[in-house]
C-alpha cells in the first residue's frame, strides 16, 4: 500500500471537511489508550477519510441509512472486474 497516497487521502479529507482533523486527533488518542498499533490507526484513519470524501461530512453525523448505502457501494465495487 502506498503510504504517500494514503497520507494524501487523509489530507484531502481534512481540507474537504476541516473538522475531520480534530476528529482524527481524538481518534488517535483513543487508539493510543487502547494500545493499538500505529498501523491500526493509519488503516482506520484511511477508511474514515474515504467516507469523509465520499459524503463531504464527518462520519459521526451520518445516518444509519447512509452508512448502509456506503457499505453497499463498497461491496459492489469489490465485485466489479478490474
Amino acid at each position: 500500500m502506498n503510504c504517500k497516497l494514503n497520507e494524501n487521502l487523509i489530507k484531502r479529507a481534512c481540507v474537504k471537511v476541516p473538522a475531520f482533523y480534530a476528529l482524527l486527533e481524538k481518534f488517535r488518542a483513543r487508539i493510543s489508550i487502547h494500545e493499538r498499533s500505529a498501523s491500526t490507526y493509519r488503516n482506520y484513519a484511511l477508511q474514515l477519510a474515504k467516507m469523509v470524501i465520499y459524503f463531504n461530512k464527518l462520519p459521526t453525523v451520518l445516518t444509519e441509512e447512509e452508512i448502509y448505502d456506503y457499505l453497499y457501494v463498497l461491496q459492489n465495487q469489490a465485485k466489479t472486474p478490474s
